[in-house]
């Protein structure tokens, strides 16, 4: 008998795997202007980031021209100038905010920042 043509039919199983892969965090920006001469303990900008892996802890850290100038809180990016601003002195720091997750292979996101000293009226020396 020839079976040339006739339909086959038969049935397979296959396993697929998927492995979770890290990703980086995203991080919001948003303009930021602040008074001049508050103390400082004031937030002049708060780093504000995500990440789909929920997961992961994010942490944050400074660099760039500026970052000298400020502390940032590793745990929730609140940052602070070391001394207070003065528009007369300087009008606008300039640094990059870094969020760094804890996921396998550590992933890191970076934005630059720019932050705009608003100008109060001094009283007369």
């Amino acid at each position: 008998m020839n079976n040339a043509g006739a339909e086959q039919t038969g049935t397979a199983s296959a396993t697929i795997n998927f492995t979770k892969l890290n990703d980086a965090p995203s991080i919001t920006l948003k303009y930021c202007v602040f008074d001049e001469n508050l103390p400082i303990t004031t937030v002049v900008y708060d780093g504000n980031a995500t990440d789909v892996d929920s997961s992961d802890t994010i942490t944050f850290s400074i660099s760039g021209t500026d970052a000298a100038l400020f502390t940032v809180d590793s745990n929730d990016g609140e940052v602070r100038l070391k001394t207070s601003a003065d528009f007369e002195t300087k009008n606008s720091y300039s640094f990059n905010i870094i969020a760094t997750d804890n996921g396998a292979g550590t992933l890191s996101t970076s934005k630059a920042v720019t932050l705009s000293v608003n100008n109060l009226n001094d009283p007369p020396s």
